[in-house]
């Protein structure tokens, strides 16, 4: 039996433990897929089903329910950006006259699993959360050129997990259908050739495919080039005019020519901005 200080001391060290325990009771309940109650007053995530994904020699087990998924995005700092951007989408819908029912389940699974996917990555310039980036990507499709088409905003969250994540191609596709996979797909070819750099009738053809596969590639990725042009702002000059003149050069008359006359002319004024900022600054 304890008393005085004795008492004392135990109490402090308790409280002393409790981070450590917090952390433990964490990685318990990922393991077991028990529910946990954080501390943090965050609402506890259920009964989580995994999948096992092998991927690069490498074997990965993934949480593989929708529910799960909602409420990784609902506990994130990207909740309320998500939650404008699908009643945005909902009311463009509307104003179209279109009687499509958009299914914001699949919306926001598509959101979480992208926030999840690149939980462990920030981006290079800004350092700010990787998952930041394919959020911005949906919010100019939407904002910028209206895209309400619900594939091509799914694939926009996930267009990196392939290339960049444990999530393969068959995990996109058992959860968002083969559409959204072939999607993504495109835009993971195309960012592996783009990384390549190697002008070649192979490497063009292999493009063409990528593209052939599904036109909407071409769309998401010229939004994506017109994010990364910006962040360019913050590499070296050279660097930055060689991405810009790419855009000018190859992204921009490509788009125009597939009829993606809005993205065409983003992408333009973004590119344009970065090569002759001072420029710019007197047309507008």
């Amino acid at each position: 039996m304890l008393f005085g200080a004795d008492r004392v001391g135990v109490s402090k060290r308790r409280f002393e433990f409790l981070p450590i325990i917090d952390t433990l009771l964490d990685i318990i309940s990922e393991i077991s897929g028990n529910v946990v109650r954080k501390r943090t007053g965050m609402p506890a995530i259920g009964n989580i089903r995994y999948t096992t994904i092998h991927k690069a020699s490498q074997l990965y087990r993934v949480p593989a329910s929708r529910d799960f998924y909602i409420r990784y995005l609902i506990q994130s700092k990207f909740h309320a950006r998500i939650a404008t951007l699908t009643d945005r989408v909902e009311l463009l819908i509307r104003d179209k006259g279109s009687s499509v029912k958009y299914d914001r389940d699949r919306f926001y699974e598509a959101a979480g699993l992208s926030i999840y996917a690149h939980r462990k990555q920030i981006r290079k310039f800004s350092g700010e959360p990787y998952a930041d980036h394919p959020i911005t990507l949906v919010e100019r499709e939407v904002e910028i050129l209206h895209v309400t088409d619900q594939e091509e905003l799914i694939a926009a969250f996930l267009h990196d997990v392939i290339e960049d994540t444990e999530i393969d191609n068959k995990f996109i596709q058992r959860r968002f259908g083969k559409v959204v996979a072939n999607l993504v797909d495109g835009l993971t070819k195309i960012e592996q050739l783009e990384k390549n750099r190697v002008i070649s009738q192979e490497n063009i053809d292999k493009f063409v495919r990528a593209l052939a596969t599904d036109i909407r590639v071409l769309r998401i990725k010229m939004v994506d080039r017109g994010i990364n042009l910006t962040d360019a702002a913050q590499q070296g000059s050279e660097m930055r005019e060689r991405n810009c003149r790419e855009a000018l050069d190859f992204y921009v008359p490509l788009g125009a020519m597939a009829g993606f006359m809005e993205a065409a002319r983003h992408l333009s004024d973004v590119a344009y901005r970065g090569l002759y900022p001072e420029r710019y600054q007197e047309i507008e």
